[in-house]
C-alpha cells in the first residue's frame, strides 16, 4: 500500500529518512530508487543533476565503507541518471592518501555519463587533518588516479570543455609530499644522507618524461582523439612532470579553440632555467586557437606580444589582470613596447583587457579598427590618471560599437562615495577629455566596493550620469536590474537645467491680464517660487528678476550693488544661474563675487566658466571684486595639472572681460589666480609649462584708476607680465596691495610701472619684522599723497630695529598706520611730512598685550614728533581689539591703559574720532553678552576724549538678521550719546545711525 502513494508522498517520507535509511529505500525497488536518490542529491546540493551536478568530496579512508555521493550518483545512472550538461567535482581534502576513492569512483561516474558538455575538476585544500601521512607512495598512487580521472574525461566523446583548476592551499599541501622541508631537526650529516635518498626515491618513482611526443600508454588507452574544444588550466598541478605528458597529449589531440590559462606563472619561461616551456608547447599544439585567456597574472607587455602574435586566428583576447589581494600580483611595471612589436590580430573582434595592457596595444595605430566588442578594467584609483586618458585617446578614432568598464580595488580606507565624488569633481573639470574615453560605455561594474547601501546614495547617480550612454550597472552583488532609480542622473550644476526662457503658448490666460502693478503685488509675496515662475514667459521674467533678486540680496535697488555668494559644493541654482535666466539684467554698478575653495577642483573651474558671460552682459559697471578661497590640499597630483592650465586662462579671461569694460574703473582681485595657490613652489617650478600651454591675452588700454591684488599671487612669473601691462596701460593712482609673502619683487615692478601713484594702502599678511622694506618702496614714490598700512600682527617690539632709511614724502596729505610705522616716518626727517592733514593712529590690543619697552612704540613719542614738526592733522585714534576666548569682561581697558599708559593723556583733546574694530580668529556668534566687554570699553573711555566728534564701531559678529544686528548697534549708539550728547556721526557695522 506504500507503493500506492503519490510521488509527492513518498518523497516526503523520503525527506524524513537519514541517508542510511534513503540507501535501504533506493536498493528496495525501482520505484523508491529514483524518489530516494533525488532527495538523497538535494541534500548534497544537487537538485537538478540532469542539468547541473556539482559534486563536493571531503575524502573518504579506504577502510570506510558506508555509501557516499559518488556511490549514489553511480547508482543513479542506473535508473534516472543517464547524462548531464555540466559535472563538476570539486575534491576538499588536502590529503592525497583520502582522496584515493574517490578518484576512482569519478572516473567510474564520468564513464558512465555518455553525454557531458562540461567537466571540471577542482582540488582545494580547504579539510586538513592535523596529521597527514607523507609517502612517495600515497603520492604516485593518487596521480595514477588522478590521470585515470583525465583519460576517463577524454575518452568521453560528448565532451567539450575541461576545466582543471588547483587552489593554491592543495598546491602547498601537494608539494609536501616532495619537498626537502619536511626533514626538519636533524644533523647535518643525517640531513645530507636523507636528501640524497630522497632523490634517488624521486627518480626512481617519476622520472621526468620527454616532452616531445606523447607517451604510447596514452594512445593506447585512447584510441579515438578527444573532443575537448576549451581547455582551462588554473595554478601549475598540471604541469607537474607527473602530468604534463598528459597536459600536452591534450592540447595537441584536442581540437582546442578556447584556451583559458588562470594563474601559471611557468608560463613564460625565463631564461637559463630547467624544464618545460609551456609557452612554445602551446603555439607548436595551438596554432589555429581562436579565443584565449589570460588571468591572475603580470607578464611584460613585451613578452606578451611576442606570445600573441604566434595566434593570427584570435578572434576573442581577454587578459584579467591580478586581483586586489591575489597571491600572484606584483610590482611589474607595464613598459609599452615599440608599435613595431604589437601583433596584429586582423581578426580580432572581442577584446577584454586591463588598462595597462590596452596602452600597450594602442601602440599600433588602428588596432581597435575591427573590435565589436571591448571590455576595460581599470583600479578606481587610476581612473583619473592624466597618462591614462591622454593614452587611450585613441578610442576616440574608432571607437567600438559596444564598450564595457569594471572598476576595482577600491579603497577599504576611503569610503567608495568619497572616491566617487573626486571623480565627479576632476572628471567635469577634463571636460571633452573624459568624454572622448568614457561616453561610450554601456555597461558598468563595479568590483568589492566596500559599500553595500551604494544605491542609496545620490553621489552615486551623479556619478553614473558621467556614463550618458551607460545601460546597465552592477557593483557588488546587487545591479540595476534591481534598483533602476540609480539611472536618475541627477545633475550637478543649475547651468545644466536651466533652459532657455520662452514665451508660453497659453500664456492668454485671466491671470496673465492683469496689470504689472498687480503682478508684482502677486510676485511680491512668493519666495522660492520665483525662479520657476521667471522661467514661464518672457513678461513674467522681466517683472519677475528684480523682485526675485532682492528677495535673495543678490541685488540692492538703492546702491546698485550685486553680491554674488557661491558655494564650495555644486547646488541646484545659486546666484549665478539666477542672473543666468535673466533675459534683461537691472542697473548694476558694483559687483561683489565670492568663490570659496574647497577639496573639490571643479566648482571653482565652474563658477568661473559661468561668470564669464554674466559679466559681458553688466554694461555699465563700475566696480568689480573678485574674491576666491583657498583650498587646504597637501599635494598636486598630476592630473590636476591639465586642470591648473585650465585655471589659468579661464581667470586671465575673467579679468580680461573686466579691465576692457570702459565703465569699470575698480578692480579688487583677492586671493590667488592658481587653481591649487598652496601648490607655490610646483607653480614656480612648472611657470615655463604654463606658459607654453596659457597663452595671456595683455589688455593695451584699459579705464580703471584703482586696483588691489596679491603681489605674491598676481606678480607670480605666469601672470607678471598681465599685471604689468595692466599697470602700465592704465589710469592708475590708486593701488591696494595684500602682501601675503616674503616676496618683495612688487618694490621695483610698481615702482617703475607707477612712478606718479597718489593713493597706496598696503595690508599685511606676514610678520612685521619682514616688512621694513617698505621705505625703499615709499621712497620712490615721491607723488605718494595717501598712505595706508594695516597689520594683523602685533606692533613691533624693541629688539627689532630699523635700520632702512626713511623716506621724504614731501606731498602726502593722509597717513594711516600703526604707532612704530608713524613714529619711523617722524623721527629723523627734520621736515617730515609738510602736507599731513588726514593721521589715523593704529594699534593692535590682544589680552596678552604688553607696554613697548622703547620708544618706537610709544604714543607719547607720536605725538612730541608731531608738535616738534608742527603738524596738526586731524587725528583718528583705532583701537583693534583681537579676542579669542577672553573670560575676563574688563580686558579691553586693561590692555588699553597698558599699552598706551598715560604720558599721552595730555593730547586726548586733539584727537576727532574713535574707532573701534574686534577682530577673532574664530566666528563670532550673537549672544546678549557677545559685546559688553567692548561697551564697557566705551563707556569708561570715551571720557578721555572731550573733542570727539564721530565713533565708529565694528564687531565683527555674525549676525542672522537685521533686526537682530540693529539691537545690538542701538546698545552702542545709547552708550556714545550718554558721555557725548552732541556727537556728529556714530558709525555701527559700517552703518551710520547718526
Amino acid at each position: 500500500m506504500l507503493l500506492d502513494l503519490p510521488d509527492a508522498v513518498l518523497t516526503a517520507i523520503c525527506r524524513q529518512l537519514p541517508d542510511e535509511c534513503i540507501f535501504a529505500a533506493a536498493l528496495s525497488c525501482h520505484r523508491l530508487n529514483e524518489l530516494a536518490l533525488r532527495v538523497f542529491l538535494s541534500r548534497n546540493d544537487i537538485p537538478d543533476p540532469l542539468r547541473q551536478c556539482d559534486v563536493y568530496l571531503e575524502g573518504q579512508g579506504v577502510e570506510r565503507t558506508a555509501l557516499g555521493l559518488l556511490h549514489a550518483l553511480n547508482l543513479a545512472t542506473l535508473s534516472f541518471l543517464k547524462s548531464t550538461k555540466t559535472l563538476s567535482f570539486i575534491f576538499l581534502n588536502a590529503d592525497l592518501s583520502l582522496g584515493l576513492r574517490d578518484l576512482a569512483q569519478a572516473a567510474s561516474l564520468v564513464n558512465r555519463l555518455s553525454p557531458i558538455q562540461h567537466v571540471s575538476l577542482e582540488f582545494r585544500g580547504t579539510i586538513c587533518e592535523n596529521r597527514i601521512e607523507m609517502s612517495t607512495s600515497i603520492q604516485r598512487r593518487w596521480n595514477s588516479g588522478f590521470l585515470d580521472l583525465w583519460s576517463a574525461v577524454l575518452s568521453n566523446q560528448t565532451v567539450s570543455t575541461l576545466s582543471i583548476r588547483t587552489k593554491w592551499d592543495f598546491l602547498q599541501s601537494y608539494k609536501l609530499y616532495d619537498s626537502p622541508s619536511r626533514i626538519r631537526d636533524v644533523s647535518s650529516a643525517r640531513l645530507t644522507r636523507a636528501q640524497s635518498i630522497l632523490r634517488s626515491t624521486w627518480r626512481r618513482l617519476r622520472p621526468i618524461p620527454s616532452h616531445t611526443s606523447p607517451s604510447s600508454s596514452v594512445q593506447r588507452a585512447l584510441p579515438s582523439p578527444p573532443t575537448i574544444t576549451a581547455f582551462h588550466i588554473e595554478s601549475s598541478l598540471i604541469l607537474h612532470p607527473a602530468f604534463y605528458q598528459m597536459t600536452l597529449f591534450t592540447l595537441r589531440c584536442s581540437p582546442i579553440t578556447s584556451l583559458k590559462l588562470h594563474s601559471v606563472p611557468e608560463l613564460i619561461k625565463r631564461r637559463n632555467t630547467k624544464g618545460p616551456n609551456l609557452s612554445e608547447d602551446i603555439v607548436n599544439a595551438l596554432p589555429f586557437l581562436t579565443s584565449l585567456t589570460i588571468a591572475n597574472m603580470e607578464l611584460e607587455t613585451t613578452v606578451l606580444c611576442r606570445f600573441l602574435s604566434k595566434f593570427p586566428q584570435l578572434t576573442n583576447l581577454t587578459i584579467e589582470p591580478p586581483g586586489q589581494y591575489s597571491y600572484f600580483q606584483s610590482t611589474t611595471r607595464l613598459v609599452p613596447p615599440l608599435p613595431r612589436d604589437v601583433p596584429r590580430l586582423a581578426l580580432l573582434n572581442e577584446l577584454s583587457v586591463g588598462s595597462g595592457y590596452l596602452v600597450a596595444f594602442l601602440q599600433r595605430p588602428n588596432f581597435l579598427a575591427r573590435i565589436a566588442r571591448l571590455h576595460i578594467t581599470i583600479p578606481m584609483g587610476d581612473l583619473l590618471l592624466p597618462s591614462l586618458l591622454n593614452d587611450l585617446a585613441p578610442i576616440k578614432r574608432s571607437p567600438p560599437a559596444q564598450m564595457s568598464l569594471s572598476l576595482d580595488k577600491f579603497n577599504l580606507l576611503a569610503s567608495a562615495i568619497w572616491a566617487m565624488e573626486n571623480c565627479i569633481d576632476v572628471s567635469l573639470g577634463l571636460g571633452n577629455k573624459w568624454k572622448d574615453v568614457f561616453s561610450r560605455v554601456k555597461d558598468l561594474t563595479l568590483v568589492r566596493t566596500h559599500y553595500p547601501a551604494l544605491h542609496e546614495s545620490p553621489v552615486f547617480r551623479r556619478w553614473l550620469a558621467l556614463f550618458p550612454a551607460a545601460k546597465k550597472v552592477t557593483w557588488d552583488e546587487y545591479s540595476s536590474d534591481d534598483y533602476p532609480v540609480v539611472f536618475s542622473k541627477q545633475r550637478i550644476y543649475a547651468s545644466e537645467d536651466v533652459h532657455e526662457t520662452k514665451e508660453s503658448k497659453s500664456n492668454n490666460t485671466q491671470f496673465m491680464d492683469f496689470p504689472d502693478d498687480i503682478l508684482i503685488s502677486i510676485l511680491e509675496l512668493l519666495t522660492d517660487e520665483l525662479f520657476d515662475v521667471a522661467l514661464v514667459c518672457r513678461r513674467l521674467n522681466y517683472l519677475t528678476i528684480p523682485i526675485f533678486l532682492m528677495a535673495s540680496n543678490i541685488w540692492n535697488r538703492t546702491t546698485h550693488c550685486c553680491v554674488i555668494k557661491l558655494n564650495s559644493y555644486p547646488i541646484a541654482r545659486d546666484h549665478l544661474a539666477a542672473l543666468s535666466i535673466a533675459l534683461v539684467l537691472p542697473h548694476i554698478e558694483e559687483v561683489w563675487v565670492d568663490i570659496p575653495r574647497s577639496g573639490y577642483i571643479y566648482p571653482s573651474l565652474n563658477h568661473v566658466q559661468r561668470l564669464i558671460p554674466v559679466l559681458k552682459r553688466i554694461d555699465m559697471v563700475k566696480k568689480v571684486s573678485l574674491r576666491f578661497g583657498v583650498a587646504p590640499k597637501m599635494h598636486l597630483e598630476e592630473h590636476h595639472i591639465h586642470l591648473q592650465y585650465r585655471w589659468c586662462s579661464l581667470f586671465q579671461e575673467l579679468l580680461n572681460v573686466v579691465v576692457n569694460k570702459e565703465t569699470c574703473t575698480t578692480l579688487h582681485i583677492r586671493g590667488s589666480p592658481y587653481l591649487f595657490p598652496d601648490e607655490i613652489r610646483w607653480n614656480q617650478r612648472r611657470h615655463t609649462q604654463l606658459k607654453q600651454h596659457v597663452l595671456l591675452d595683455l589688455p593695451t588700454q584699459t579705464n580703471l584708476t584703482h586696483i588691489s591684488f596679491e603681489p605674491a599671487a598676481m606678480l607670480s612669473p605666469i601672470f607678471e607680465p598681465w599685471t604689468t601691462s595692466v599697470l602700465q596701460n592704465s589710469k592708475l593712482d590708486s593701488l591696494r596691495l595684500d602682501v601675503t609673502m616674503e616676496d618683495y619683487r612688487f618694490v621695483e615692478i610698481i615702482s617703475q610701472a607707477l612712478p606718479h601713484l597718489r593713493e597706496l594702502e598696503i595690508r599685511w599678511l606676514i610678520s612685521p619684522e619682514k616688512n621694513l622694506r617698505i621705505a625703499t618702496f615709499l621712497s620712490r614714490l615721491t607723488k605718494l599723497e595717501s598712505l595706508r598700512m594695516s597689520s594683523v600682527f602685533t606692533d613691533l617690539t624693541s629688539a627689532q630695529p630699523i635700520p632702512l632709511a626713511i623716506p621724504h614724502l614731501p606731498h602726502l596729505t593722509t597717513l594711516n598706520a600703526s604707532i612704530p610705522y608713524i613714529n619711523h616716518l617722524l623721527r629723523w626727517v627734520p621736515h617730515a611730512l609738510p602736507s599731513l592733514q588726514q593721521l589715523e593712529i593704529s594699534t593692535l590690543l590682544s589680552s596678552s598685550s604688553t607696554r613697548p619697552s622703547t620708544a618706537i612704540g610709544s604714543l607719547e613719542t607720536l605725538f612730541e614728533g608731531l608738535r616738534r614738526h608742527n603738524l596738526s592733522p586731524r587725528i583718528t585714534l583705532a583701537v583693534n581689539f583681537r579676542t579669542t576666548w577672553e573670560r575676563d569682561a574688563h580686558w579691553p581697558r586693561n590692555a588699553f591703559d597698558s599699552v598706551l599708559g598715560v604720558g599721552w593723556v595730555q593730547w586726548c583733546p586733539t584727537i576727532s574720532a574713535l574707532k573701534v574694530k574686534v577682530t577673532s580668529p574664530y566666528s563670532r556668534l550673537a549672544n546678549w553678552d557677545s559685546n559688553a566687554a567692548y561697551v564697557s570699553f566705551l563707556r569708561e573711555r570715551l571720557t578721555m576724549f572731550p573733542a570727539l566728534t564721530e565713533v565708529s564701531f565694528v564687531d565683527g559678529i555674525e549676525y542672522k538678521t537685521e533686526t537682530e544686528m540693529m539691537g545690538m548697534a542701538s546698545v552702542i549708539v545709547q552708550t556714545v550719546k550718554a558721555t557725548h550728547p552732541t556727537m556728529g556721526s556714530i558709525w555701527v557695522n559700517r552703518k551710520r545711525l547718526l
